[in-house]
């Protein structure tokens, strides 16, 4: 079964053709910078190509892959697909994996978005990939179905119900599925090296309860682990073995911690000082501050680690933002680490923190008082978890890559009733 996986952010239209059993796509790439200068990107099993296109929505931006495919086939390369997928970063429903997207979803889509719980990009990319393929199955696979099992204290903000009833305010996360998949790859690792030092399980209830009632399960323990993200948007999360307890992931793909690009979140006094007196329009300052802030860099994972090596030469205003920015990460492991009330493993996970050693080194120096020591330069493995820490030591430290493509089709497969055949 050949999946077609479409996913759209920030002005970018990603896709990729899977087939199961197949570790690498029939064809993939991505459109940028949709409604500007539109440059389109792909590869496929006999080459590859880019140049500029015509795209000023995201919905065009669908039509333009579909065209794509219409000129494979006529260079010998069939591309024929099954079902499509979208990954939807907010659900309607947050908390189930996977949605058939028939003409119900499409009606609760477009109810959310007139409730104002947001979802017109996605709404877009499904109705065009529907009208394009309409003899398919579809199906949207929700991002933050992971973040939905966050505790109520950690998903909560301290609005009144006002505005927290009409609008859904709560925390969504942000790269749901991509943290899921991390902790997957990551909780072998921790068994194995429990079994290796024979730590003993921690038991599920209480001392006391236990030895006055020898009838109480004994679990093993749920690990203790922090994700610390980077790519576009920044963001620790801390899990109790494959649960999110707490997240610096907020309301919107850029909240919480700074990043590359945007400022995260910010003051309510700085942002009324912005609205009040600056002289930008209220839409041009919001994308200032969600897409001009931060770091300031361009959407490139490897600008992280120039950024990083400038600061280290001392190179101002860089060197400034940069420890900044690393002070924040670095704050915000430190209060996963509290919510969690220890820690068993950091998890590097997301494009930029994969491809900046430096960025690690600079996180992990901060974190000693936990025993993390900076690790070492090292050759990341292509898609199986990289280990920084000494063997033995504790916390672990890992650099973990995850195939994000790969569990939408999968998710996709398992909605559709396919993942047995």
């Amino acid at each position: 079964m050949k999946t077609l996986i479409l996913r759209y952010s920030a002005g970018t239209l990603s896709y990729r053709v899977a087939e199961r059993g197949r570790t690498t796509p029939l064809v993939s790439g991505s459109i940028r910078r949709i409604g500007g200068e539109t440059d389109h990107r792909y590869s496929y099993g006999k080459g590859r190509g880019e140049g500029s296109t015509d795209a000023a929505t995201p919905a065009q931006a669908v039509g333009r892959v579909a065209d794509l495919f219409e000129d494979l086939r006529g260079w010998g390369v069939p591309i024929e697909v099954s079902a499509v997928a979208y990954l939807v970063p907010h659900g309607d429903r947050a908390e189930v994996e996977s949605d058939e997207a028939d003409e119900t979803f499409v009606d609760r889509l477009r109810a959310a978005i007139e409730a104002g719980r947001g979802g017109r990009d996605a709404l877009q990319i499904i109705e065009a990939g529907r009208a394009r393929y309409p003899g398919l199955r579809h199906v949207a696979v929700a991002d933050d179905a992971f973040f939905s099992g966050l505790p109520p204290e950690a998903a909560s903000y301290l609005l009144p119900d006002a505005l927290t009833g009409p609008l859904s305010l709560r925390r969504r996360g942000h790269r749901g599925l991509l943290h899921a998949g991390a902790l997957a790859k990551v909780m072998p690792i921790l068994q194995a090296a429990d079994a290796a030092s024979g730590t003993r399980p921690r038991p599920s209830a209480p001392p006391e309860a236990i030895s006055s009632t020898p009838t109480v399960p004994v679990s093993i323990p749920k690990h203790r682990i922090v994700l610390c993200h980077l790519e576009r948007a920044a963001g620790v999360t801390a899990a109790a073995g494959d649960r999110p307890v707490w997240t610096t992931f907020g309301f919107a793909a850029g909240d919480g911690l700074p990043g590359p690009l945007g400022v995260g979140s910010l003051d309510v006094g700085v942002l009324a000082a912005c609205l009040r007196d600056s002289e930008m329009s209220r839409d041009l300052l919001l994308a200032v501050l969600a897409n001009g802030s931060g770091l300031g860099l361009r959407d490139d994972p490897d600008e992280i680690d120039r950024v990083a090596l400038e600061a280290e030469r001392g190179t101002e205003p860089i060197r400034t933002t940069w420890t900044a920015f690393v002070q924040g990460m670095a704050g915000a492991v430190a209060a996963a680490v509290s919510a969690l009330g220890g820690i068993d493993a950091l998890v590097f996970l997301g494009e930029g923190a994969l491809r900046s050693p430096r960025f690690r080194r600079a996180v992990c120096t901060r974190l000693g008082f936990l025993g993390i020591r900076p690790p070492d330069e090292v050759a990341l493995k292509a898609s199986d978890p990289t280990r920084l820490s000494p063997e033995g030591a504790r916390p672990i430290v890992l650099a973990v890559p995850v195939d994000e493509d790969e569990l939408v089709a999968r998710k996709a497969l398992e909605c559709l009733g396919e993942s047995g055949k």
